[in-house]
């Protein structure tokens, strides 16, 4: 039996199942697709979807890593390979350093100018009238005026 990948199971696993909901009819209305897809727009779905993307990049990662130590050591590429180092440098860098790095960054929040408009905005408590702390008066106090004194 040839070799599949893990990603060959999963998108074919995915595939079998979007088949079976069309045939038995349980595919979700365009409305409540809509609303999923709003919910991952939100800041919550937004973790979610770098987590995963996080998670993915960084398997391939470990997968690169040791495919390029057996090749290595089966001797199929020198230890100095130029494309395999590159290949390995952006799947640990770019690929999940930066689907990392921008989950980082979405879990330490925002401030109100870098809010965007598809959030919700904050809740505050209704701001209550307590009596008696209004601030005091400033009246009007009367200060003497000084004499002039005519010098000759």
């Amino acid at each position: 039996m040839p070799h599949l990948s893990i990603d060959m199971l999963t998108f074919g696993t995915l595939a079998i199942a979007l088949l079976a909901l069309m045939l038995l009819d349980r595919l979700p209305s365009v409305q409540n697709f809509h609303s999923f897809l709003n919910s991952l727009n939100s800041r919550g779905g937004n973790i979610l979807i770098l987590f995963g993307a996080g998670m993915y990049f960084f398997a391939h990662s470990m997968r690169v890593f040791y495919y390029l130590f057996e090749a290595t050591r089966q001797g199929f590429i020198a230890q100095d390979n130029a494309f395999a180092l590159m290949g390995l440098q952006f799947a640990t860098s770019t690929a999940f350093g930066g689907a990392f790095g921008a989950l980082l960054k979405t879990m330490t929040g925002e401030t109100d100018s870098q809010r965007r408009n598809t959030d919700q905005p904050p809740t505050t408590p209704e701001k209550r009238h307590i009596p008696n702390t209004e601030p005091p008066v400033v009246r009007d106090i009367e200060v003497p005026k000084e004499e002039k004194k005519e010098t000759v």
